[in-house]
């Protein structure tokens, strides 16, 4: 199975999944990455190559909110040496601090969001032995199930959407990796499912077959 033409792509919410087509050929293809460490490496360094891609803007601007709150307090104290000098009356001294504060809450105030962002999971990196759980455990509880209703859940879940091409015949799988995934192929009875937050923003794979 080739992953040249896989696209990681951020989503949100799902509209449905085609489970009439989730048929033992989806199982193998999926089955085939659960086994597979190349693909699971390929698949875990698209998704983070990406999430480093979208989060650079946001790199670029934290830097420069912090250096303009440097800025802002050298301005501070280049304000107060003219007063101490006497080169400034007291009156404009508090009219120029006052103009400095406002901008420096401002600017605090974006700082701080951005800060909230990032640690969010903004530029956190996907774990490879998550992945890898997540899809094994995949693929062994869908072996596992005694029901039709129980395989059909388990494929809404992991599954965001399955294409059909002119001959009926599948054309793409997309998957979804994010936190209610991880929760139940991983950290099931209550275990430390903090990691999971490496799946924040969700994430969804298209492999494209």
């Amino acid at each position: 199975m080739e992953l040249g033409r896989i696209k990681v792509q951020q989503f949100v919410g799902s509209n449905g999944v085609r489970t009439d087509y989730a048929d033992p050929y989806v199982l193998e293809k999926l089955s085939n990455i659960a086994t597979s460490d190349v693909l699971i490496e390929q698949i875990v360094e698209r998704i983070n190559n990406k999430k480093e891609r979208d989060s650079s803007p946001l790199k670029h601007e934290y830097e420069t909110l912090k250096k303009a709150i440097e800025s802002n307090q050298q301005k501070k104290e280049k304000v107060l040496g003219l007063y101490e000098d006497d080169l400034i009356q007291k009156a404009d001294l508090v009219q120029r601090l006052s103009t400095l504060n406002e901008e420096k809450e401002r600017l605090e105030e974006r700082l701080s969001a951005i800060d909230l962002q990032m640690g969010q999971g903004g530029t956190q990196l996907i774990n490879f032995s998550m992945v890898k759980q997540v899809m094994q455990n995949f693929k062994n509880a869908y072996q596992e199930s005694l029901t039709r209703e129980q395989r059909k859940r388990l494929m809404h879940l992991l599954i965001r959407q399955i294409t059909i091409n002119e001959n009926r015949k599948i054309d793409t799988i997309q998957i979804q990796l994010n936190k209610e995934v991880a929760n139940h192929f991983t950290f099931k009875g209550g275990e430390d499912s903090s990691i999971t937050d490496e799946f924040s923003p969700p994430f969804s794979i298209l492999i494209e077959l």
